[in-house]
């Protein structure tokens, strides 16, 4: 059974899947399937997509101008990398990780691209911040994701390649890597929703997070389309060493009994034999 198979039979199995369900899920794409055909939806997000490939191609020639070292990744690199129609996919902001010492350089490109801070009195920031001209939304990375997670990150960013947009190379994460982020994102998603470890226990249920059947499905999809070009080594040997919680190995069970098929035998294996942290730092 295909991917797209069991997400359309799991929604199946509940009542009422609604227009607004199938949106709040960034799940539209797979509307025709339920009687959803939103052409208005659909062309607008078409516009969002070439709006955001305009910027994003603007940007990157900028920061290739001036030598600044980028990694674009999710939005509209993953859509034209996992899509066959990439305005299939939500659109959303624009996420550009770059090293810390070059964010002045690239926020005064943003500025001279009319592209400001949405909050022009944040100073410090762990994760990113938000720059917008009201009509796009751009995440300037300080780490690929939330430091309160704990991630090495040293694979993604070292592991890269290129993906062509509107005939623009735009730098992202290598096959092995990206499916490596989109496990870790949901995994982010997971561990602010838990709370707290001590919330796990106490109340013995972990929620999902929220979109969590869309992130779920992309990364079976991502795996499926992959499946033979991921290195699936080197995505065992890095969730290994990173010190994940229990949300983790929860979250992992979820997107496995939507779709069965989503890993390899020894990945979702090492998964369930994997040491979790079991205490509060």
């Amino acid at each position: 059974m295909t991917t797209k198979e069991n997400i359309i039979n799991h929604l199946n199995e509940h009542n009422n899947i609604t227009h607004d369900f199938l949106k709040s899920n960034s799940l539209l794409s797979l509307g025709e399937y339920f009687g959803f055909d939103d052409i208005c939806y659909k062309n607008q997000n078409k516009l969002n997509y070439l709006y955001n490939q305009k910027i994003l191609c603007s940007l990157v020639k900028e920061l290739n101008d001036r030598k600044i070292g980028y990694i674009a990744f999710k939005g509209i690199c993953l859509a034209e990398m996992l899509y066959d129609n990439p305005v299939d996919r939500k659109v959303g902001d624009i996420d550009l990780y770059v090293e810390y010492d070059n964010h002045c350089r690239v926020i005064k490109i943003l500025n001279r691209l009319g592209i400001n801070k949405e909050n022009e009195n944040e100073c410090e920031y762990d994760h990113h911040i938000v720059l917008t001209n009201s009509k796009a939304l751009i995440e300037l990375h300080k780490n690929i994701l939330n430091p309160c997670i704990n991630i090495d990150e040293t694979y993604l960013k070292n592991n890269t390649s290129v993906v062509y947009i509107n005939k623009t190379p735009i730098v992202t994460f290598s096959l092995t890597a990206t499916i490596l982020h989109l496990i870790y994102h949901l995994y982010m998603d997971s561990w602010f929703l838990a709370g707290s470890l001590y919330n796990i226990y106490a109340t013995k249920i972990v929620l999902k997070a929220g979109r969590f059947l869309y992130r779920a499905y992309e990364i079976a999809l991502y795996s499926e389309k992959y499946f033979k070009e991921i290195n699936w080594n080197d995505v065992e040997e890095d969730i290994r060493h990173q010190k994940l919680c229990l949300v983790f190995k929860k979250m992992m069970r979820d997107i496995l009994e939507i779709f069965p098929n989503a890993f390899p035998d020894s990945f979702a294996q090492m998964i369930l034999q994997l040491e979790y942290v079991d205490a509060e730092e």
